[in-house]
């Protein structure tokens, strides 16, 4: 009887012992797994790490060039403003201009009328000075004409500029909506302020050369 119930003990535990060694080697399967996974995420958290650092500084340097371009866009914006106010002063010496010219009409007409009725008494003394102011008369009125037509074509460059002022904020607000879509690409329009810039400069080029041309005429008309 003992020796059969030793003999079962020793079965169960040969048994016991089988089971043991499975579930030790399922264990021993699972802890490598398990171990994989780690690696497989130690190797993620890197990935990802790197990755979001990669990320705030694009994000950073992105926020930057907005900055630098709304900067720069808020120069352009003054220098707008400073055109604008250049092209005004430019029509206001412009109406000055035409009121040298009516006053030089009126002092003309003014001396013709006076050796006109001074002539009657002294025709033979004043045929001479009359064919001189007649003479003075008509360059004086070719001058005006000369410089009605320089007003007109001033007043024709004044309408342009404004015209491309208009254009330039147009571009720019169409430029600056496309930024805000397609904020990764927002270093590519340095090259487009800068063409801006070069094209207020050159507008502020034409109206100096304008503003050079407005001092010309009233010189002239002062000679008068």
């Amino acid at each position: 009887g003992k020796l059969d119930e030793l003999a079962r003990a020793l079965n169960d535990a040969d048994s016991t012992m089988k089971k043991l060694t499975v579930e030790q080697q399922d264990l021993n399967r699972q802890i490598e797994e398990t171990e994989n996974a780690l690696s497989q995420l130690g190797k993620s958290k890197i990935s990802l790490s790197t990755l979001l650092a990669d990320t705030k500084s694009l994000a950073d340097a992105e926020a930057r060039d907005r900055a630098s371009l709304m900067s720069k866009f808020k120069s352009l914006r003054t220098d707008c403003e400073n055109l604008k106010m250049r092209i005004d002063d430019e029509a206001e010496k412009k109406n000055d201009t035409l009121r040298l010219l009516s006053k030089a009409q009126a002092d003309i007409q003014l001396w013709k009328s006076k050796y006109e009725v001074e002539a009657l008494a002294r025709i033979d003394e004043l045929e001479g000075s009359k064919a001189k102011l007649c003479n003075r008369v008509a360059e004086a009125e070719e001058t005006v004409e000369s410089i009605n037509t320089k007003v007109s074509a001033t007043e024709k460059t004044k309408h342009r500029l404004e015209a491309e002022l208009e254009d330039m904020e147009l571009e720019y607000e169409r430029t600056h909506a496309a930024a805000v879509i397609t904020e990764k690409r927002a270093r590519n329009f340095d090259k487009v302020v800068g063409e801006w810039k070069c094209k207020a400069d050159d507008l502020m080029s034409e109206l100096e050369a304008c503003n050079s041309e407005c001092r010309n005429y009233s010189a002239e008309v002062y000679r008068l």
